[in-house]
């Protein structure tokens, strides 16, 4: 992901005037700033304004149930989000395209931050420039295309649509599916869970099928890896091939 710059202090009479019109929320004004790319004066123009009427409510109304809370902000502002913290736009990360399946590319981009620090109205904002919004924690970005996939599971089947090793995050359209595979040979804790990686197709052999889980079968991968291995074979490979709520199936290989 790379950082979205968002430095104060030098902005034009210009665009100033252009700050101040946002506030007032012109539609004219936001087409100018949907085609400028003008993400940064989204973010200056909210720090400038007062928080919306509904915003400005919701925090008087908890200050009220919780006397002893303390507002991060002690002036929220027109960014702030609804648990009073201000984002710091240069925490805000960006990536261009999607590597995640299921997913389309968005007009602009792709933006990536605690979203619970920003306001409603300056999200929606960002929706309309035609960027997509996505929380920092759940998901990275490829190391060699700079594509977005999830870290973080949104259903009972998801699978990575990459991998993470030594720090280094690459996507499944970049890895290479021989280099891949061998890494996880030889080790029952591990397994290709890339669906687009099929081992049958790189010269490995399917020695059977298997499940592990509550309501299923308890077959264990340790076990089944040993046995192999008595048997002379020398490159073993686990492969996911299904995810639900409460088991997991798998597919065991051997390379000849």
């Amino acid at each position: 992901m790379s950082g979205l710059s968002t430095e104060k202090g030098d902005i034009s009479m210009e665009k100033s005037e252009v700050l101040k019109r946002l506030c007032a929320s012109s539609s004219r004004v936001m087409r100018e700033v949907y085609h400028a790319h003008y993400i940064e004066y989204v973010f200056r123009a909210a720090e400038h304004c007062k928080p919306t009427a509904e915003a400005q409510k919701a925090f008087d109304e908890r200050k009220a149930e919780h006397p002893n809370w303390v507002q991060p902000n002690e002036t929220p502002t027109g960014l702030t989000g609804w648990d009073g913290r201000t984002l710091d736009p240069e925490n805000i990360q960006v990536a261009r395209k999607y590597c995640e399946p299921g997913y389309s590319d968005p007009e602009k981009g792709i933006l990536f931050a605690d979203w619970n620090a920003v306001s409603k109205r300056v999200g929606a904002i960002l929706e309309r420039m035609g960027y997509a919004l996505e929380w920092e924690d759940e998901w990275t970005t490829c190391g060699s295309c700079g594509g977005a996939f999830r870290t973080c599971s949104d259903s009972y089947s998801w699978q990575m649509a990459g991998v993470i090793e030594d720090g280094e995050c690459v996507c499944n359209k970049c890895l290479d599916p021989e280099e891949h595979l061998k890494r996880l040979e030889n080790n029952p804790r591990v397994a290709n869970t890339i669906e687009s990686i099929k081992p049958a197709e790189y010269g490995y052999i399917r020695q059977g099928e298997y499940e592990n889980g509550w309501s299923g079968g308890n077959d264990d991968p340790v076990k089944i890896y040993e046995a192999l291995r008595a048997e002379g074979h020398t490159r073993i490979l686990f492969d996911i091939s299904g995810v639900g709520q409460f088991d997991v199936a798998f597919d065991v290989y051997v390379h000849p």
